[in-house]
């Protein structure tokens, strides 16, 4: 893991030779969290995403897609269901 030189706004993440591995946070990303992140260079980086249901105690592979970590938090902000 390597350290970066910006405060994050998230929970944890991960980065290893330049890219980010993966974000966890248990709250939904705002409009001001993904504003923070276009400042962050290692977040515009295209990757593959696999996107993955829990389906009684069973994760199945729902699609993927490829883009930035940004468009990642943009689906996550509009698929996650507020309890």
């Amino acid at each position: 893991m390597e350290s970066i030189d910006f405060e994050s706004p998230f929970g944890q993440f991960e980065v290893s030779e330049g890219q980010i591995n993966w974000i966890l946070d248990h709250i939904k990303p705002s409009d001001d969290i993904i504003k923070m992140c276009n400042k962050i260079e290692i977040f515009a980086h295209e990757v593959k995403f696999d996107v993955y249901l829990l389906v009684k105690s069973e994760w199945k592979k729902k699609y993927s897609f490829e883009g930035t970590f940004i468009d990642a938090l943009i689906y996550i902000q509009k698929e996650f269901i507020d309890e």
